[in-house]
């Protein structure tokens, strides 16, 4: 079933539920070159993967042999929203995960209630994104003066091997501080989309 909902300005009639090849929006009369016409589908799929999310897709029939061409797609976002506009054609919105603010809020308001429930998980973790990295801030330090600035791989001298020591030791103490971090980040994260479970249904 399709649902479509009206917006003033822009003119965008947004199209919802159309999540497959077999539930497309099919366009008849679409132009194939210069005088041929034939059909086409649209469609926005999901992908429940770490570099998944949502990617638009388009399919015509081959007017010369009925047969329908091979899919093309867009890349994946995180939410992706297809809509006719003022002349009825098909374009799509969509939201990232960088996206903020009132571009967040704006696309929640407007497609929270025709929403599937891949598309709400995707946006309770965008929200939990959003919230937590208010708290996050990020400093760039300068090389500390006591660091060797220059060392000899090659040398046996001990001076110079004290200093790839130190070197070596300070590198592997600042990744497990950026590893700890992110932990605490991402626990934070999960902490917070727990709490959109129940704020978004």
């Amino acid at each position: 079933m399709s649902i479509c909902a009206k917006e003033t300005t822009p003119i965008r009639n947004y199209l919802y539920n159309h999540t497959s090849q077999e539930t497309a929006y099919v366009v008849e009369d679409y132009p194939w070159g210069f005088r041929l016409r034939t059909t086409i589908r649209y469609w926005v799929e999901s992908k429940d993967a770490k570099n998944g999310g949502q990617r638009f897709g388009s399919q015509t029939i081959n007017p010369k042999t009925g047969n329908w061409c091979a899919p093309k797609y867009s890349t994946y976002y995180s939410i992706i929203i297809m809509y006719l506009d003022e002349k009825d054609y098909i374009k799509w919105a969509a939201l990232h995960m960088s996206d903020r603010g009132e571009t967040v809020e704006n696309f929640k308001n407007t497609h929270l209630s025709n929403m599937n429930e891949f598309q709400k998980d995707k946006l309770r973790e965008i929200l939990a994104f959003e919230e937590v990295m208010k708290h996050v801030t990020f400093t760039v330090s300068a090389v500390e003066s006591s660091w060797p600035q220059s060392v000899s791989l090659l040398s046996k001298d001990p001076v110079e091997l004290a200093k790839m020591d130190l070197i070596i030791e300070q590198q592997a103490q600042r990744k497990k501080e950026i590893i700890e971090t992110d932990k605490q980040i991402s626990r934070a994260i999960n902490i917070e989309y727990q709490k959109n479970k129940d704020l978004i249904k």
